[in-house]
């Protein structure tokens, strides 16, 4: 009789144990309906995971230091040491310091910049970590698609050559995802004359959410802008008390004028957005 309650015991333990698996399998690993957008907490600086419904990790940016290593964590299961794609918008250290430790602990498939900015530090210490695991790198010098799956893309513009000034400090590339019904656009640090180039492409620049420009800054996000972008919502990276005063009043008074709601990770912290894409 006790033998017969063991078997009953180890049969229950294993139907347990296997129902555990089949759910962490569908969390983890199997394909889902869901798109996750991370604006993280990285204090005064930049940096966004895209999680795509096919399980594919792109990050934009990294930030300025090692923090960005405790925000992976926080969002990506340990065991996922495998980045698809690194898009690095411009060469400044608050958006591209903490992608050279992302390279000294995951294997990245990837990495995306633009043209204008292989000449800047610390971009040679972020070439040097990439070509020793033999990530490929691709410059982009006007426009280039990614396709992760038949509904859900990014479609990436460098407008180095679009700026008045041609001045490389702040023009960065844009990268616009769509996924499904949901569409999302960041700009870098590109400043009011970049933008005002932009706007007389015919890059499509509308999006439902939008990571501003320059951390908020009063120079970007200009309300012709922010009237093409036409988003839902503005999602705003920036350091708590940071000395630059971002973001400005006059871009959080653009946004209440356009009925675009803000979200800032100084005061919410990590802003995450999770859509199901049909």
């Amino acid at each position: 009789m006790r033998l017969n309650k063991s078997k009953i015991i180890f049969k229950i333990g294993t139907i347990v144990v296997f129902i555990i698996l089949i759910l962490l399998f569908k969390k983890y690993f199997a394909p889902s309906h869901n798109l996750k957008l991370s604006f993280l907490n990285v204090g005064q600086g930049d940096a966004c995971i895209i999680k795509t419904p096919n399980n594919k990790i792109v990050i934009i940016d990294g930030g300025p230091d090692n923090l960005i290593l405790r925000r992976l964590g926080e969002e990506i299961p340990f065991y996922k040491r495998k980045i698809d794609l690194i898009i690095t918008s411009h060469f400044h250290e608050d958006h591209i310091t903490g992608l050279i430790e992302i390279f000294r602990r995951y294997k990245v498939k990837y990495l995306v910049l633009g043209e204008n900015i292989k000449q800047f530090y610390p971009a040679a210490l972020l070439f040097s970590e990439a070509r020793k695991q033999n990530t490929k790198i691709i410059y982009v010098n006007t426009q280039i698609k990614f396709a992760f799956q038949s509904d859900c893309y990014l479609n990436i513009l460098n407008p180095i050559n679009m700026s008045k000034n041609n001045d490389n400090d702040n023009d960065s590339l844009i990268s616009k995802l769509s996924c499904g019904d949901l569409t999302f656009l960041s700009s870098g640090d590109n400043e009011g004359s970049v933008e005002e180039e932009i706007l007389k492409t015919d890059f499509d620049l509308s999006a439902q959410i939008f990571k501003a420009s320059h951390h908020g800054s009063k120079t970007s996000n200009t309300y012709d802008f922010l009237e093409a972008v036409s988003p839902e919502l503005m999602v705003i990276s920036v350091g708590e008390a940071n000395r630059f005063g971002h973001p400005s009043k006059e871009v959080l008074n653009r946004a209440d004028s356009l009925n675009i709601g803000v979200k800032r990770t100084d005061e919410l912290g990590t802003v995450n957005i999770l859509a199901d894409i049909d």
